[in-house]
């Protein structure tokens, strides 16, 4: 019984039992069939592929269901048709099916595969495939060139473990188990006893080593009497799986061709129809067509270090290079300006004037092309140094000698540096004052100074480095010192006998050559009775009474000191006598008179005094 319950079921009167059970019955139940619940004893409608969403429905179906545990669920043993069976591919021992996938109400489930080889049919499962959205299988292990039909079982997971039942011999699409047999296939395995026959000559072929993946190199053509199906082998000579041959025959490149590694390839094919296998008597020659496609390996010959002083074009280093795919003549260039490279050759000549001080190393980038890829190789070229230039000498620390400095005295010191890295020097000067050591540059008093002559010396140091010189010139101050003593000389006024104290009769001046301004005067001898004295400007005044009679000259030495140096000079100071006029007599102070003659001068002078005055006069000192 195959299609929908007729709801006229429901209608039928007095109906006591009513079993459905694994029928081909499809579709949603009737509702009107729970009106027969009422009078029914008992229903089966298990194992068909029918559902209801009327749950009043389904409860009153459990309920008169026959088996001991009314409460079975009856949407869980329903399935629905597996249909769509179909061959997908057919080979000489396996074949793929294919069908629809179908939906289950509630539970999971799966389809087993029968398959049968004789007459009658005897379907033996196969294989079971696990899950309802599963579609398709390959079953395996079948006998070559072999006929056979194929039937697709559903089930749900509820009933899995129930063993299989074999299907019915008399109808293959009768089912007596809780599933739904679809449509039968037929199909017969490959593997009949033809042997695949290969075309000869199979012809060389070649392909440029840039050719992309997928490129067509060569076709290998066969036949099967049997018209099965072939299937093609590379099986020798395809280091690094570079080709592939498709089952039409076609080699195809499959990866990265590269003629400096494997310029030519020889394939060994096999052609086989599942069972039978045959391989070609010949190899399949495939030669691989080289291509400007690498760069350029640079490499830097033996570097002449160039001068500071080399001239313009001096050859420096020579820049060759290899090429994989065979290219001799290559272009090169340089960065830079202080070298240039020939373009052909790659010789590195010196192009601008060179200065180790400036820049002792050049770095520079070559680029080697040959016309279509190019590489670099940085190159680097130290430049020789060279005694090329002047030292440049400084003067260290003076220190000023004084004019009684001894001989030998440390004045300065001459140090030099020199670009070229020179440490020794040679040193020399001009003049005789100074001496200078040839080697370590240390200046010396070399004679007896006199800042009054010479307070200051100016002298050129010549600095050699064996090869250029520098000067520099070196100003030593002298410092003055207090060695010489004071020069004097005196002004001279006699004074009279009756000069009174404080009056000036000399001055000492004094003058110092060193510049001294400040100087202490005395009398140190012929001043015994204190008759003068000296200030501290050398002014030398009357110091008591004078008189000629007792004393009418004075030599005197007087002393003048800087403090450190002392001078004396003598000089000699006369007392000047004075003469008295008595009545137009000139009597000189001092003359012894008689008593008479006293006398009458007495009366002399009262008279004179009358008549006019008496003049004192002074008298020289004798000669």
């Amino acid at each position: 019984m195959s299609g929908a319950i007729p709801a006229s079921l429901g209608d039928l009167p007095e109906i006591q039992y009513l079993s459905l059970n694994a029928n081909k019955l499809s579709g949603v139940i009737p509702d009107n069939l729970i009106e027969a619940t009422d009078t029914l004893l008992g229903i089966d409608v298990r194992y068909n592929a029918v559902h209801s969403p009327n749950t009043t429905l389904i409860t009153a179906l459990n309920q008169k269901h026959p088996v001991a545990s009314p409460s079975i669920d009856l949407t869980a043993s329903q399935t629905i048709d597996a249909e769509g069976l179909l061959v997908t591919d057919t080979r000489v021992f396996d074949v793929d099916l294919a069908w629809d996938t179908v939906a289950y109400t509630d539970h999971e489930g799966g389809y087993r595969i029968y398959l049968s080889s004789v007459t009658p049919d005897v379907f033996t499962q196969q294989a079971d495939v696990a899950g309802k959205a599963s579609t398709s299988v390959t079953v395996t292990a079948l006998t070559n060139c072999t006929p056979y039909r194929a039937i697709v079982h559903s089930y749900t997971t509820a009933h899995t473990g129930e063993p299989a039942i074999p299907l019915n011999n008399n109808n293959a699409n009768e089912v007596e188990s809780d599933g739904e047999l679809g449509n039968v296939v037929e199909f017969t395995t490959y593997g009949c006893s033809a042997i695949p026959v290969i075309d000869l000559p199979i012809p060389a072929s070649s392909i440029s080593e840039l050719a992309k993946n997928g490129t067509g190199v060569a076709t290998v053509a066969a036949t099967d009497a049997d018209g099965d199906p072939l299937y093609y082998s590379i099986t020798a000579g395809n280091t690094g799986g570079v080709f592939a041959i498709n089952n039409a025959g076609v080699i195809t490149v499959a990866d990265t061709l590269d003629y400096e590694t494997t310029p030519v390839y020889t394939l060994s094919i096999e052609v086989s129809d599942g069972v039978n296998v045959a391989s070609a008597p010949e190899s399949v020659r495939i030669d691989i067509l080289n291509e400007n496609d690498t760069a350029p390996v640079p490499s830097v010959g033996a570097i002449t270090e160039p001068s500071e002083s080399a001239a313009i074009g001096t050859a420096v280093v020579t820049i060759s290079a290899t090429d994989a795919d065979g290219t001799t003549s290559f272009i090169y260039s340089m960065t830079g300006t202080a070298f240039a490279i020939d373009s052909a050759s790659g010789v590195i000549t010196v192009n601008a004037v060179l200065d180790y001080e400036t820049t002792p190393s050049y770095t520079e980038t070559v680029t080697v092309s040959d016309g279509v890829n190019e590489a670099t190789v940085d190159v680097t070229i130290n430049i020789g140094n060279e005694n090329d230039n002047t030292p440049v000498p400084s003067v260290g620390i003076i220190s000023p000698p004084s004019e009684s400095a001894e001989i030998g005295t440390l004045v300065a010191a001459i140090s030099a540096t020199d670009a070229d890295g020179t440490t020794s020097f040679i040193y020399s000067m001009t003049g005789t004052a100074f001496a200078i050591d040839s080697v370590s540059g240390v200046i010396t008093l070399n004679t007896v100074l006199d800042y009054e002559t010479t307070p200051s010396y100016t002298e050129t140091v010549t600095v050699s480095d064996g090869v250029n010189e520098s000067t520099i010139d070196v100003t030593i101050n002298i410092v003055k010192a207090n060695d010489n003593a004071p020069a004097l000389s005196a002004a001279i006024t006699h004074p009279t006998e009756n000069a009174p104290v404080g009056t000036v009769v000399a001055k000492i001046t004094a003058t110092d050559p060193d510049g001294d301004t400040f100087f202490t005067y005395s009398i140190i001898r012929g001043n015994d009775d204190g008759a003068f004295a000296i200030n501290g400007s050398g002014v030398i005044t009357v110091a008591t009474s004078l008189d000629y009679e007792t004393t009418n000259s004075y030599l005197l030495t007087v002393a003048v000191s800087d403090v450190v140096n002392t001078a004396t000079i003598d000089i000699t100071i006369n007392v000047i006598n004075v003469e008295v006029d008595i009545g137009g007599c000139s009597v000189r102070s001092g003359a012894a008179f008689d008593p008479v003659l006293l006398f009458w001068i007495g009366l002399s002078l009262v008279y004179l005094m009358r008549k006019r005055p008496i003049v004192i006069s002074e008298v020289p000192p004798p000669e």
